[in-house]
């Protein structure tokens, strides 16, 4: 959203607005028609001060049925015209009649139905049940009354180190807003007895559990998607497991990203306790090659020392070890506590990792600007005619292309070892820049996925950050048909060549 259009944020929490002259609102939860008056009369008052000329609603995808409803009653009650953003682009409030009406629907509807939802998938599972192991008595529904959790990490704050803006104006992420705060993290190796280890399909993906005496660990060790009126699930099962000894890390170490800043620092962790992996081996998802390449290079056997447990295998551990990730839970401010790295874990991770990667055997080739592409991933891609354009400017200005989709994870490293300036598309490849020696990072992002991740790490790191925000062209599942205004990166490359 442009910085200079948007003049007062309306918020359910404290965020941090882009530099100007903008007032910020917080309005408390909506748990009756009371706090709604009050959130009313809190948000008249304002606007009658500031004088907007519009209103709009952010109507992201993630976004529920009744936090939507709340917020166009709000943008109505407040009297100005009021338009929708979806991600894509801005239209008036009739474009959003159809989603409205299905909030609507789902939340008269869900009162009635969800109790028999949860009743028919109790009788659904009945017959799933058996004798032939303990995992089977397992199985079930499970309620937030069903689970425990353990003590919450020590969280520090940290001194601020600027704005995760960078040198980028123009634009305000509501997702950016609560990263000017810093916080490091004191993590845990929690010791528990008897427990059983469960992945479980949950819509398009899979989420681990870990269960101790009939009870769940809750969140935020593990994330489950529960709430009173849709208990958490465990209806698969395919083999059974058993282990004297080990080490979960079923959680956080999916996907390159999540892997490197999330799981590795912990297996460090566990080094430096002096952990033996012979007697302790680690529980982890399916291996990738990038994880096997890493686990080698830290004098881990992936064959010997590694136990992989997949969607619907069980395992059960008499003695676990459950190291806690380096996330700032339990801090009001930050609703989603992942991708808050701090300097000194980057710096530690990037130290003792480039340590190990073996010097390369012919002459290396040293790129000092960099094109992180995306071309050839899966998903999130510019179209083809823009990614053609994209190339053909940035080769002008002496970049190099990349894919690292072709090269094994100790290559793509060196690839980037000596960039001082990267440009990529935001994806778990930028998550590399931490082996660089980059002083600038422009990203691209795609305006329905915009996330900090990056432009915090960049922050911790002093590199300047900058980004352009793409544009859809038309809905895709995929992400694959994203633009980007190539006047605007060829004003943002001339910029960084001063």
């Amino acid at each position: 959203m442009d910085e200079q259009v948007i003049g007062l944020f309306v918020s359910h929490r404290e965020i941090e607005p882009p530099p100007g002259n903008h007032q910020l609102v917080v309005l408390s939860p909506v748990t009756g028609p009371g706090s709604f008056v009050r959130n009313l009369s809190q948000l008249k008052a304002a606007s009658r001060t500031f004088l907007p000329q519009r209103s709009i609603v952010l109507m992201t995808p993630t976004i529920s049925h009744g936090e939507l409803l709340v917020c166009i009653l709000y943008a109505i009650a407040v009297g100005r015209p009021v338009t929708v953003f979806d991600g894509v682009g801005e239209s008036d409030l009739r474009a959003a009649y159809p989603r409205l009406m299905r909030s609507l629907a789902a939340l008269i509807a869900r009162p009635l139905l969800g109790p028999l939802r949860t009743q028919w998938r109790k009788f659904r599972m009945s017959g799933s049940r058996g004798s032939s192991s303990k995992e089977s008595s397992l199985f079930g529904l499970y309620t937030k009354a069903q689970t425990f959790s353990l003590p919450l990490d020590a969280v520090t704050s940290l001194p601020a180190r600027g704005s995760v803006y960078g040198k980028t104006r123009g634009l305000f992420l509501p997702a950016y807003s609560a990263r000017g705060h810093r916080f490091s993290v004191n993590t845990t190796r929690h010791r528990l007895r008897d427990v059983s280890l469960h992945v479980e399909a949950v819509g398009s993906g899979e989420v681990s559990c870990l269960i101790q005496d009939g009870r769940l660990l809750s969140y935020p060790y593990f994330i489950v998607p529960w709430s009173s009126r849709a208990p958490y699930c465990i209806a698969t099962r395919k083999q059974v497991i058993h282990l004297d000894r080990g080490v979960c890390l079923l959680a956080y170490t999916s996907g390159y990203y999540h892997w490197l800043l999330e799981g590795v620092p912990r297996i460090l962790d566990l080094i430096d306790d002096g952990t033996d992996f012979d007697r302790y081996p680690l529980i982890l998802p399916p291996l990738a090659s990038f994880q096997r390449e890493l686990l080698i290079l830290l004098g881990i056997s992936p064959d010997s020392q590694v136990v992989t447990v997949g969607e619907g295998d069980w395992c059960h551990v008499e003695d676990c070890i459950y190291p806690t990730a380096p996330f700032p839970f339990g801090v009001a401010e930050l609703e989603d506590p992942s991708g808050q790295p701090d300097r000194t874990m980057l710096l530690r991770l990037r130290d003792r990792l480039l340590a190990k990667v073996p010097a390369s055997t012919s002459e290396e080739q040293r790129l000092t600007k960099v094109y992180i592409s995306r071309a050839h991933a899966a998903k999130r891609r510019l179209t083809d005619p823009t990614e053609a354009k994209v190339q053909a400017l940035l080769s002008t200005f002496g970049y190099s292309t990349v894919y690292l989709e072709d090269h094994p994870w100790i290559e793509q490293v060196r690839l980037l070892r000596s960039a001082r300036s990267i440009v990529g598309f935001h994806g778990a490849g930028l998550a590399n820049i931490i082996f660089s020696e980059a002083t600038q990072l422009l990203e691209f992002s795609n305006p329905m996925e915009a996330r900090p991740y990056f432009s915090v790490i960049a922050r911790e790191l002093d590199i300047r950050y900058r980004t352009i925000i793409g544009t859809l062209e038309g809905i895709s599942p995929r992400f694959d048909n994203i633009t980007i205004d190539i006047d605007q990166l060829r004003a943002l490359l001339e910029v960084m060549e001063d």
